[in-house]
Parts: structure tokens; sequence; C-alpha cells
């Protein structure tokens, strides 16, 4: 598979690949040149395929030479390494060549994806300075899984001189130019494709843009099938049929984990409940193992699979309870899209499964779009009714009995949220002190609870205690507390005791005139980040996040006024109210909730109309100023 090289630490490899965070930022951009970027694919009869690739790049920073310090190249059984050469020229002309005893090979399974790079060959590349040039040569043999393939064609450098070739296409050999592509040249050949191009800036898109082909050009091409997505789910099918499936003990476990289960809906949820706390995620890929998944059996007496092993298992057990289910070829990532005008097994890195609506009984807010119910059984939290926002609102398809279907996964923000909660009683001379809470559920408590759990107890609670700091500045914080809180959808609380000082300002003036700034939790983005990525589709996290106040004033103080605002538009909503409740207390409260995920240029100003009006309230002060004010 043809990608943009990983150059850094395998650790860098590792964490830029897991797909899991909430948002990701763009990248900084550093200014290393690229002379000459140059890939020659043969695609030859028998349906192997060799690649040459070389490369010229001039070092132009210190944060250069840090990130050529490494080269990486992806490889597995079927994707083979057959020469590599790397020569360092110094600026004074002086060339030096890269010993192989500064080559190691490095293992690497993704995180939640059920094909990736088993390893990579990894090149050390020392006596690199400012001015410096790094050329370097390799040539692949390849024998593909499936007759498709991609090349991303720009670099997070400058690229002097672009040249890409793809040559040997029988009769079904296709291609297509996906994103933006200002100064490419693209020549049509007979089975081939040709693209050139010179002076071309570096990657630098906005910090919002959604990743992929939205932010870059991608050539995409095939060489054979009907270039169908039901020709892709065929292929997969086909990957399974050889496969021993329902073996005897995984129907007596059905049985066993639905002794009590009164309905369809009880009996999937012990089989999924099963599956995300008894069988253990572990991702061991072997050439073609990366696509086809392991026997069921195999994987319920060793108790541990990868995203395909526990899929296909849960299929199985269902199937043993009378539960009709499909696989799902899916991208499990929140920042890119399957490009859905070029079918190919290789848009998908997940496998999860899909029930028809008519097998079990569902309800509102749960994962069900277009007929079906969609389950992930490698997520270890929470029921049926929770979906990985990365695998939301993406387009799965469908491995059916007589072919395939393209769906849309259904978009859940209702189960992306986070409550503050504070309650603080405030003194005469402006100080206060209460207790302030915090609920997260969905991904944000799958990642906090994740982080506990491998984190010594002490560093939790600096995290914890970091958290609330940002929101309360200055505050002295105790009595700090978290827990996992058992619900269908993943959740975390998390609590503490406040002491502020001089929290209030305008004591100066006979409390007359008195004001408090209030922080809130925020979820839309700063406007010069949504300035920069002016004319971008963006990639933008669905979900809620509320902030309630209940704050107990001195008696003599004038409350604010009671009053609330309204921004809403067709990308979500803004609230801010402000009241008295029974016991005296003022009470406000501020929601934002964004309910689209892919958010194209025209889109822009809807959200933009959100972030100002989430914006200026938290920086509005609240104004307790009595009516005889002078």
């Amino acid at each position: 598979m043809q990608s943009r090289h990983w150059r850094g630490t395998t650790s860098a490899v590792l964490a830029l690949s897991s797909g899991l965070a909430w948002m990701v930022g763009a990248a900084a951009s550093e200014a290393a040149t690229w002379l000459e970027k140059s890939i020659e694919v043969q695609l030859l009869p028998g349906g192997d395929v060799k690649e040459q690739h070389r490369l010229r790049v001039r070092m132009e920073t210190d944060g250069d030479l840090e990130r050529w310090a490494k080269y990486s190249i992806a490889l597995n059984t079927n994707r083979t390494l057959e020469s590599f050469d790397a020569v360092v020229t110094s600026s004074e002309g002086e060339r030096r060549k890269v010993k192989r005893k500064q080559q190691d090979r490095v293992e690497y399974s993704g995180e939640g994806i059920f094909y990736d790079s088993d390893f990579y060959h990894v090149a050390e590349i020392d006596g690199l300075a400012i001015g410096s040039t790094l050329e370097i040569e390799y040539h692949l043999a390849i024998q593909p899984y499936h007759p498709t393939d991609v090349v991303y064609l720009l670099e997070d450098d400058p690229i002097e001189k672009l040249h890409v070739a793809v040559r040997g296409g029988d009769a079904s050999w296709r291609f297509r130019i996906d994103g933006p592509a200002e100064g490419i040249s693209v020549e049509a050949l007979d089975g081939g494709v040709r693209i050139t191009g010179q002076g071309l800036d570096e990657i630098d898109p906005g910090p919002l843009t959604a990743g992929g082909s939205a932010r870059e050009p991608v050539l995409r091409y095939s060489w054979g099938g009907s270039g169908s997505w039901n020709d892709v789910a065929a292929w997969y099918r086909n990957l399974l049929r050889d496969l021993p499936r329902s073996p005897p003990e995984v129907r007596e476990l059905s049985a066993r984990l639905t002794a009590t289960a009164e309905s369809p809906r009880e009996e999937l949820e012990a089989h999924l409940a099963f599956l995300r706390q008894k069988v253990r995620y572990t991702a061991v890929e072997v050439g073609i193992g990366g696509y086809r998944p392991s026997e069921p059996g195999e994987v319920l007496e060793r108790k541990w699979g990868d995203c395909k092993d526990k899929a296909v298992l849960l299929i199985d057990l269902l199937a043993a309870s009378g539960i009709e289910s499909y696989p799902a070829l899916i991208l499990l990532d929140q920042r890119r899209r399957i490009d859905v005008e070029f079918p190919s097994p290789r848009a998908f890195n997940h496998l999860i499964v899909a029930v028809p609506e008519s097998e079990v009984e569902v309800a509102e807010g749960d994962p069900v779009s277009e007929g079906f119910l969609f389950l992930d059984p490698t997520q270890t939290q929470g029921t049926a009714r929770w979906l990985h926002p990365g695998v939301q609102d993406q387009h799965a398809l469908l491995v059916l009995e007589d072919g395939g279907r393209l769906v849309r996964t259904p978009t859940l923000p209702h189960h992306e949220r986070a409550n503050l909660a504070v309650d603080l009683q405030v003194a005469a001379d402006g100080s206060a002190r209460g207790r302030a809470g915090l609920q997260v559920e969905g991904q944000r408590a799958t990642g906090f609870l994740r982080q506990i759990e491998s984190l010594p107890a002490e560093r939790s609670r600096e995290d914890v205690i970091g958290v609330f700091g940002n929101l309360f500045p200055g505050a002295e914080i105790s009595d700090v507390g978290w827990q996992e809180e058992v619900s269908e959808v993943p959740a975390a609380r998390m609590s503490l005791a406040l002491e502020i000082d001089q929290w209030v300002s305008g004591l100066d003036a006979g409390s007359r005139r008195i004001s408090l700034q209030l922080s809130s939790l925020e979820m839309t983005p700063e406007t010069r980040d949504l300035e920069r990525s002016a004319g971008e589709p963006i990639a933008y996290p669905v979900g809620e996040v509320r902030s309630l106040w209940r704050l107990q004033l001195p008696a003599e103080w004038c409350p604010p006024k009671a009053s609330e605002k309204v921004t809403e538009n067709e990308l979500g909503s803004f609230r801010q109210s402000i009241r008295q409740d029974q016991e005296g207390r003022t009470v406000i409260e501020r929601t934002t909730r964004i309910h689209r995920r892919w958010l194209e240029p025209v889109d822009h100003e809807a959200l933009r109309e959100l972030a100002l009006a989430e914006k200026r309230a938290s920086k509005r002060r609240i104004r307790m100023s009595c009516p005889d004010a002078g």
C-alpha cells in the first residue's frame, strides 16, 4: 500500500496511527525541500508488482535533522524490500553512504485496525546537517492482496520535482485523482498513468481540515476486477468461505451466555459483553491474515484476537442464537472518509458487525442506520448502545450472502458528552468555597479510564487537578476523586473541593458593581483556526458540553437578571440561561451541541456563528449591579 513514509521514532508511528484522539490538530509545517520525489510502479502480468522509489531531500532547519534522523518503510510478508540505498551529501559535496548496520526491522501492529504493516524497515540516518542532502532509493516486490493501490502525491514539505508513473495495467485498468491537485499534470497512458509537477507547495491545511484526500491529492488505481463494491464484497466473502465456522464449542458457549435471556436483544447484549470483556484485543497479522480472520473456535480457545477475529466470532455466536448478522468493512478514523467513487478494500482498516434491525429490538438512540444495528466488539466498555465516534458517520461495506451494500453508519452526538457542575458558596469578601464535578461520557470517558488504568494513582490525581486547574486558575484544590460509572455508554466522573480567594470583582465599589467571569467547557473551535481552514472540508467532533454553576450569593448582593440567549442553526446550538432556583441560588447554565461531523466550506459560517456565541458568553462577565447603582 502506497502511503506517505514515516519518519522519526517508532513511538511516533504508534502515536500517529491510533486514530483515536478526540481532535488532532495539523502538524506544524517544517521547511525541508524535496528536490525530487519519484515513484515508478510496474504491474506485472502474473499479478505481482514492482516499485522503485527515489527521493532527494535538502535539510533546511534543525527540525528537519530530527525528522529525518530515521526513515521507515512499511513492509509485510507480501511486501518485501529488495534493495535500499541511502547517501548523505554534505553542502561541500562530500558523499557518505548509510551503512547496513544502521538499518533495522521494527515490529508493529496498529491499534483497533484489521490490517496495517507487520513491520518497518528503519534506517538510521546520521551525518545530516543544515544544507546537506539525503538521497534514498529502494525497490519493493509486492504480491498484492487485491489489485488496487493508492499513492499520496504531496508531502509536508515543498517538492521541486514530482514524478509518479504506473504502467502495465490490463483491460480493467482505471485510475482516479482524488482531492485538490493544483499544479499537478496528469497524463493517461495505455494501461497506466504519468503524473508530474514542479515547484509544488507543502501540505499546509488549516488546523481543522479533514485528513486524506480532503487535504492533499491522492492517486487511486486498480488493474483487476469489475471495479464495484459488489466486487470488493465478493473478494472478502471468498476469504471467509474456507474458514471453519460455528464449531460446537461456539454453540455451547452461546447457549450458556443466553440461558437467562428473555429476548433477542438480551441475547445480543450477552454475546457482545462476552466479546468486549472476555476476549482480549491483540493485533497479530501475518500476510493475508491481515484480512482473513482466524477460526472462531481458535479465537474462543485462546481468548484473544484482532477486530476481524472478534467480529466473526460474534457473528457465529449470534447465529447460534438465531440472530442474523453480517461483517461490515469500515474505516476507523475521525479525520478521514473513504472515496465512495473508487471501490477498494484498501479504503477500510476495521471490521465491525451489522445486525438487521428486524432481528432484535432497537430503541431510539441506538447505533442504527439504514435498517442495521452496528456493533463493534473491539470496544471494551458500554453496551450495544454505544459505537465509537471513529466508526460513526462512515460508509461501511456490508458483506452479504449475495453481494455487497454500502451504507452510512449513524451519528450519535447524544452519546458524546461532558457535564461540568459547580456548587459554590460565595462570601461577602469575594471568596468562594464548594465542590466541582465533571462527568464525561463516550470517547472522552474511554480515554480517561484507559489512562487511569495504566498510571499510578498520584499521576491520575495530578491529571484530574490539571483538568480543573484550567477552569479555576489560582484555586486551592483538595479531596480529589474519580470513578468509572456503570452505564450503557462509557462514563466516568471526577470531583474535588474548591477554595477560591478574590474570585469576585468590584467589591471596592461598595458591592454595587460586582461581577464575575465563569470559565466553561467549550466545544467550538477558535475562530482564527476556522479562518485558517477556510475553503476546506472540516472534520469536527460531534457531541455536547454543558457547564452548570449554582452560586449561593450573599444576601445583600443583587443577583443577575434572569435571561436566556440561544443561537441555533443546522449544525447545532449554543444556549445560556441565568435564573434563580427555589433555594435562592443563582444558576448559570451553558450548553453547546454539535450534531454534524463532516463540514463542507458552505457549513463554515454556521460553525463560526456557534463559535462566536460560545466564546462571547465565556468572555463576558456576569454583572450583579443593583438598580440604584450610581
